[in-house]
C-alpha cells in the first residue's frame, strides 16, 4: 500500500479499450491488478480502521480495476470481475450505502451461480478470505432487512403509523422464520427496534387490545429463548415491558377483562418467569440491564381488576359491622411495622387518576401490594427498588400520595404510617433525608438515588415543604436537612417564570428606576420558586450568612415582588452587612464607599417593604434603627473633619444625608409607638425624643415623650433591662439604665 500510494501518482495508465492483439494489453493487465490488490488491501485495513479517512488513490484504483476487466475478455476475467465486484461492495458498506451495497451483493451472487463453485477465495482480505454462495445469500438477506427496518423507520418518524403497522404486524407469527427478527432486529439504539417501533405505533393509534397481545407474544417468544442471555436479547425484554406497562397504565376501562382470562393468566406467567430470571442472572454481567421493576408494575395493573372486584382469597374475611382496621392487620405480612399496618387496610375500593396522571386504586390489597414489592425489591440492600427508574415506586408515591388525601376521618396512627411509608420511598428515590435516616426509622434499600428533575421536585415539596413561611422576625422554618434539599432544587429550576427580570429589579433597588413595573402573568410553578428562594433566604439571613441571603432573596422578588417579608429581608440582609462593617470602629478606611453606595440601596428596600405592609412594627423599627445608626456616623464624620482631611465627597455626603436620616429615624419611632405598645413603647418614645432633640424641635415637642418615657419606666408595668445600647458611632452610645 506504501509502494503504491508512492508511485501513483507516476504511474501511466494504458487504455482499458485495448484488445488482446495490442502491444500495452500484457500491461493492462498488470496494471489493473496492481490497482485490484492495492484495493483489497486498503479496504481491508480501512474495514480494521474505520475512523481513516478514505483516501483519493483507492477510488483511482477502483475505477481502473472495473474499467479494465468491461468487455476485454482476457483469461480469469470472471474471477477478476467477482474481486472487483466485491470491493465495490465493501467500499459501499464503508460508504454507509445500503441499497448500492445490495446491488453489487446480488452481482456477486449471479457471478458466484455463474460460476458453479462452492467457495471463491479472495487473496489480500483478512476479513473474508473467501466467499460462497450461501454466505453471500446470507448477507443479502440481512442487508434486504437492514433496509426494511430503515423504510419502517422513515415511515415512522414521519408520522405513518398505520404503515408500520402494517409492515411489522405480519412478522409476530409463530409459525414466521421472522419473529425473532422482529424481537431482536437491528437498530441504532433502543427505540429503533423492530418491536419497540410496533408497540409505540399502535399506543400512538390507541390500538391498546393489540397492543397487548403483541406484547404477551414478545414475551412469551423471549422467555422461551432466554438461553441466549446477550445484550439484544435483554434489550428487548426491557423494551417489551416498557411499552406493556405504559399499555396497561394508559388504557380506559379493564383492558385485561376485554382480552379474556386467557391472556391475562399467560401474561402473569410471563411476569413470574421474568422474576425467576432475575434470582438466576444476579451474578451475570448483563443483570444491570434487566427490567428490574417494570415486571412488578405490569402484575400490579394485571391483579387491579382483581383487587377491585374483591375477588382475591384472603384466609380470613371480616363479619359484618366487625372494624377490618382491627380484625386483619395479624393476618398479613408486616410491610413498615407491626403496629403501622393499618394504614394499608383502611381504604376503600376506588379507582382514580392523580394529578401526575398515575393510575392509583383505592383497594388496600393494591396498597399491600405495593408495599411489599417495596420491601422485595430493596430487601437485603440490593436497592432494586430504584430500577427501571424507580418504576414501581412512582406508582407507590402515587398511591400513598391518593390515600393521604383519602384518609380524613381516620385515626392519626394510620395517617403517620402512610408518612413514613412515604418518606421511605423518598429516601430510596432521592436519598432525603440522608444524615437522620436511621434516627427517623428509614431502611437502606442500598438503592442508587436518581437524579432530581423538575417534575419530580414538585412532588417531593409536597410532602417536605413548610406548611407556612416564617416572617422576618420568627425562628427559621428549614432543617439543616431541608436546607440541604432546596439546594439541590435551585440547579434544576426552569429558566422561565420570572414576573419581573433581575436588571429591572437591579436597577430599582439602586434608585435607577422610580417605580417598579407591572409584573408579567405568572407561570404555573412562579409561586413555588419564590417560597424556595425565600426559604433558603430567610434561614441564610437567620444563620449570618448574609451574602447567600441576599443573592436569594433577590431571586424570590423576580418571581414574587408584592411578599412584605422579602423586600424586609433585603433590606436587612443589606443593613447588617453595612452595620457589620461599622461595628469594627474603623470609619477611616474605605468606609466611604461603603456610606455613599449602600444605604440608599437599603432605605429603598425598607420603603418598599413598609409600602406593602405598613403595619408591620418590626420592619418600621428595624428602619428607624438603621437610620439612626447612620446618622450618628454621619454626626462623627462632621464633628471630628481632622480624621478625614482630602475626603470632600465623603464630608459633603454626610452633611446633606444626617438631616434626613434624622428625620427618617423620628418619623419611623413615632410611627412605631402607634403600632406597638408594652415593653418596647418606652424605647421608641426615647429614640425619637432624642432624634427630636437633635433635629432642633422645641421642648414642647420632645418633652411630652421623655416624660411618657418616664412614667412607663417608674409605673412598673414595664422592667427595663439592667442595661440596654443603642450603638451609633465610634465612642458614642445611648445607655439607658433601671434605677430601684
Amino acid at each position: 500500500m506504501e509502494l503504491y500510494e508512492l508511485v501513483q501518482s507516476h504511474l501511466i495508465f494504458p487504455s482499458p479499450l485495448c484488445s488482446p492483439g495490442d502491444p500495452d494489453y500484457i500491461s493492462l493487465q498488470n496494471t489493473a491488478m496492481i490497482c485490484q490488490c492495492y484495493s483489497e488491501l486498503k479496504l481491508d485495513h480501512l474495514q480494521r480502521c474505520p475512523s481513516s479517512p478514505t483516501p483519493l488513490s483507492l477510488s483511482q484504483a477502483l475505477s481502473f480495476s472495473q474499467m479494465s476487466c468491461s468487455d476485454n475478455g482476457w483469461s480469469g476475467s470472471q474471477e477478476f470481475l467477482l474481486r472487483v465486484r466485491w470491493c465495490m461492495f465493501k467500499r459501499r458498506q464503508l460508504e454507509m450505502d445500503s441499497r448500492g451495497a445490495l446491488a453489487v451483493l446480488r452481482e456477486c451472487h449471479c457471478l458466484l451461480e455463474e460460476k458453479r463453485c462452492r467457495v471463491q477465495v479472495l487473496p489480500n482480505l483478512r476479513q473474508d478470505p473467501c466467499i460462497s454462495p450461501v454466505q453471500v445469500s446470507r448477507k443479502i438477506k440481512d442487508l434486504e432487512q437492514v433496509l426494511a427496518s430503515q423504510e419502517v423507520f422513515g415511515m415512522f418518524e414521519s408520522g405513518d403509523h398505520s404503515g408500520v403497522v402494517s409492515c411489522l404486524r405480519p412478522m409476530l407469527d409463530w409459525t414466521s422464520d421472522n419473529f425473532s427478527q422482529l424481537l431482536l432486529g437491528g437498530g441504532d439504539n433502543e427505540e429503533q427496534t423492530p418491536i419497540s417501533l410496533l408497540l409505540l405505533s399502535l399506543l400512538a393509534m390507541k390500538r391498546w387490545q393489540e397492543c397487548l397481545l403483541c406484547s404477551v407474544a414478545g414475551l412469551q417468544e423471549l422467555l422461551v429463548s432466554y438461553k441466549l442471555g446477550n445484550e439484544r436479547w435483554v434489550s428487548a425484554l426491557h423494551t417489551v415491558y416498557t411499552h406493556l406497562d405504559r399499555c396497561l397504565e394508559e388504557a380506559p376501562g379493564d383492558l385485561l377483562q376485554e382480552c379474556g382470562e386467557s391472556l391475562q393468566r399467560h401474561l402473569v406467567v410471563c411476569v413470574f418467569r421474568t422474576l425467576e430470571l432475575q434470582v438466576e442472572m444476579t451474578d451475570s454481567p448483563l443483570f444491570h440491564l434487566l427490567p428490574l421493576s417494570l415486571p412488578c408494575s405490569v402484575l400490579y395493573f394485571s391483579l387491579l381488576s382483581l383487587w377491585e372486584d374483591g375477588d382475591v382469597a384472603m384466609e380470613t374475611r371480616p363479619e359484618p359491622g366487625v372494624d377490618v382496621m382491627e380484625t386483619e392487620t395479624e393476618q398479613l405480612p408486616v410491610v413498615v411495622e407491626e403496629t403501622d399496618r393499618e394504614a394499608i387496610l383502611g381504604a376503600s375500593p376506588a379507582v382514580t387518576t392523580n394529578q401526575e396522571g398515575c393510575r392509583v386504586s383505592g383497594s388496600r390489597w393494591g396498597l399491600q401490594f405495593l408495599c411489599d414489592v417495596h420491601d422485595y425489591l430493596g430487601g437485603g440492600g440490593q436497592g432494586w427498588c430504584v430500577g427501571d427508574k424507580g418504576r414501581i415506586l412512582h406508582i407507590l408515591v402515587c398511591r400513598l400520595r391518593e390515600e393521604l388525601r383519602q384518609l380524613t376521618a381516620h385515626p392519626p396512627k394510620t395517617r403517620v404510617a402512610l408518612l413514613r411509608e412515604l418518606e421511605q420511598c423518598y429516601y430510596c428515590l432521592y436519598g432525603h433525608p440522608h444524615k437522620k435516616a436511621k434516627a427517623w426509622g428509614l431502611q437502606d434499600h442500598g438503592a442508587e438515588q436518581l437524579p432530581l428533575t423538575w417534575d419530580s421536585a414538585q412532588v417531593l415539596l409536597e410532602f417536605y415543604h413548610p406548611s407556612f413561611l416564617p416572617a422576618v422576625e420568627e425562628n427559621r422554618a428549614l432543617t439543616p436537612e431541608l436546607v440541604s434539599l432546596y439546594r439541590k432544587l435551585v440547579d434544576i429550576i426552569p429558566d422561565t417564570g420570572k414576573v419581573i427580570p433581575l436588571s429591572v429589579i437591579a436597577g430599582y433597588i439602586e434608585g435607577r428606576l422610580e417605580s417598579l413595573p407591572l409584573p408579567s402573568p405568572p407561570a404555573p410553578h412562579t409561586s413555588l420558586v419564590s417560597e424556595i428562594f425565600y426559604l433558603l433566604a430567610d434561614d441564610a439571613l437567620k444563620s449570618s450568612d448574609f451574602f447567600s441571603a441576599l443573592h436569594n432573596y433577590t431571586q424570590s422578588v423576580c418571581y414574587c415582588p408584592e411578599r412584605v417579608d422579602t423586600w424586609a429581608g433585603l433590606a436587612l440582609a443589606r443593613a447588617r452587612t453595612v452595620m457589620k462593617k461599622l461595628d469594627r470602629r474603623d470609619v477611616r478606611g474605605g468606609m466611604e464607599a461603603v456610606l455613599q453606595k449602600q444605604v440608599t440601596p437599603i432605605l429603598r428596600c425598607f420603603k418598599r417593604a413598609l409600602a406593602l405592609g405598613s403595619q408591620h412594627h418590626y420592619i418600621t423599627e428595624k428602619y428607624g434603627l438603621f437610620c439612626y445608626t447612620v446618622q450618628s456616623y454621619c454626626s462623627q464624620i462632621i464633628t471630628m473633619p481632622h480624621l478625614y482631611s482630602g475626603k470632600v465627597e465623603l464630608m459633603s455626603w454626610a452633611e446633606r444625608s444626617r438631616r434626613g436620616l434624622l428625620k427618617l429615624a423620628r418619623q419611623c419611632f413615632h410611627s412605631a409607638l402607634s403600632k406597638v405598645g408594652g415593653a418596647r413603647a418606652w424605647l421608641y418614645g426615647l429614640v425619637a425624643a432624642k432624634a427630636g432633640v437633635k433635629l432642633g424641635h422645641p421642648p414642647a415637642e420632645t418633652l411630652p415623650l421623655l416624660t411618657s418615657v418616664a412614667k412607663q419606666l417608674s409605673s412598673g408595668d414595664v422592667i427595663p433591662p439592667a442595661s440596654v445600647e443603642l450603638r451609633g458611632p465610634w465612642m458614642t452610645w445611648i445607655e439607658v439604665r433601671s434605677f430601684r
